[in-house]
């Protein structure tokens, strides 16, 4: 029975002085505001109260959209019995969105977390609105500032423009794929000289609805009949045979893709992405 009894006072004697584990001088670490420019660091310690050497680990937050915003050098270590470790934090935001996570703390007795917590802000305050909106939310938000001052002319204003002033020079207009120029500044010197309007998008794609079909950032002068050639072709590498090789050049039309001529493609392909 004594044996029993001294087994158990043993047993919660070495639990009581276990029961400390690992000291962390906080639960928290709050870096405030930053911008995408900036770069910050804060620091815990940690102290080794268990009666033997301790093993440590330091998880950090997954990536944050593709980007730790927190991080630490020293990640796993020894401490000393009654040893104590600093640990510096390091944060760089990635968006201007609430950065929310946990420092996991491993110790021979369990887990120990620290928040972490840092607002990112953008310095181009024109993005102001969009501050810790995600989703739906940050679609409706970059609508309603693309949407500001802006000025519907329409099908056929959209038209009168590219041809009489911002793909217009020299009172000569170029075709995008084929480079063939003609003189003219209307919709019926277009239709005149064989040009059309190109929709980089195929507005089949869409209906022919508005506002797409009248959107310039898609919109160029083209060869007609280079035109009706692409059709609503998707871009990419052409590979042999070519399509119409002469009507096209020095575009190319082939394999099921439309390849635009080199100067061509910069322009093309951020009417693409936009």
């Amino acid at each position: 029975m004594n044996r029993i009894l001294l087994t158990i006072i043993g047993f919660f004697i070495l639990q009581t002085s276990f029961s400390q584990g690992l000291s962390i001088s906080t639960t928290a670490l709050n870096f405030g505001a930053q911008t995408e420019n900036e770069f910050d660091s804060l620091s815990f310690s940690i102290t080794n109260q268990i009666p033997f050497e301790a093993s440590v680990e330091i998880k950090t937050p997954i990536a944050y959209y593709g980007k730790k915003s927190f991080w630490v050098k020293d990640s796993s270590f020894s401490l000393a019995i009654g040893g104590t470790k600093q640990i510096w934090v390091y944060c760089k935001i990635t968006h201007n969105l609430l950065n929310n996570g946990e420092i996991v703390v491993s110790g021979p007795l369990g887990d120990y977390a620290v928040d972490l917590r840092c607002q990112g802000t953008y310095t181009n305050v024109y993005y102001s609105t969009t501050e810790n909106l995600r989703d739906s939310a940050l679609e409706t938000a970059l609508r309603t500032k693309l949407n500001l001052n802006t000025n519907s002319l329409g099908y056929n204003g959209i038209r009168d423009e590219m041809y009489g002033n911002y793909d217009n020079h020299n009172d000569s207009v170029t075709c995008i794929y084929t480079n063939r120029k003609a003189k003219f500044n209307t919709r019926s010197g277009a239709t005149s000289n064989n040009f059309n309007c190109e929709h980089t998008f195929p507005q089949g794609y869409f209906g022919s609805a508005s506002p797409m079909v009248s959107d310039g950032h898609h919109l160029f002068p083209s060869d007609e009949t280079a035109n009706n050639s692409r059709g609503n072709m998707p871009f990419g590498i052409a590979t042999p045979p070519f399509v119409n090789p002469t009507i096209n050049a020095p575009s190319k039309n082939g394999g099921g893709k439309y390849e635009p001529q080199d100067s061509h493609k910069g322009n093309c392909a951020r009417a693409m992405l936009y």
